[in-house]
């Protein structure tokens, strides 16, 4: 095998085992003891697999926060189309002692419930999952407006998608596609090389 070729297979399982280590439950957002907010949210991610589990997880002791505005779109250059989620969701509460998380009508217009979260426990979290159909390669975009009024701590808010990929950065993708010419630069290089000769 020539050497243009190897680094070409080389920098190809550079990227695979890149996308490779972001497949699983992605973490889209975790907040962590937060400031009174109201703050929206609008999270990108690749659909890994044919279908997708979206996950809101969260607890807040003594207060609560709300997720509201729920919506889970196409990604085409921005976030297009219906929404992809349906209207209520599959709830696990927390162990026991018990769990003050519900879902309810938020009347926002998106057809999907919002989500109220409050705990008894610190770090017992109330789970609320909705499965899709997605397309493994197809970019989605989750949007939601985070409503936490007293920023009471310990609380926490965890929304993950599972079998998905991380949405590289600009910055990355452009590296990548650098490192990716100069490659394929240096083995034309070597070919013109060769063949002069």
């Amino acid at each position: 095998m020539s050497r243009s070729a190897l680094s070409l297979v080389v920098a190809s399982v550079l990227l695979l085992g890149m996308v490779g280590l972001a497949r699983a439950d992605l973490v889209l957002v975790d907040l962590v003891n937060t400031a009174a907010q109201t703050t929206p949210f609008a999270l990108p991610f690749i659909a890994g697999a044919v279908s997708t589990a979206v996950t809101f997880a969260g607890f807040d002791v003594p207060e609560d926060f709300q997720a509201e505005a729920i919506q889970l779109t196409l990604t085409e250059g921005e976030p297009t189309g219906p929404n992809l989620l349906g209207p209520t969701w599959v709830f696990t509460p927390a162990p026991p002692p018990g769990s003050l998380a519900f879902q309810f009508d938020d009347g926002l217009g998106t057809g999907t419930n919002g989500l109220f979260f409050a705990g008894t426990v610190e770090g017992s979290f109330d789970q609320f999952a909705q499965t899709i159909p997605t397309v493994t390669g197809q970019s989605y975009t989750l949007s939601f407006v985070f409503i936490n009024s007293t920023g009471a701590v310990p609380s926490e808010l965890r929304v993950t998608a599972s079998d998905a990929l991380a949405l590289p950065a600009p910055a990355t993708l452009m590296l990548f596609s650098v490192g990716l010419i100069l490659v394929a630069a240096s083995a034309l290089r070597r070919r013109l090389r060769h063949t002069s000769r």
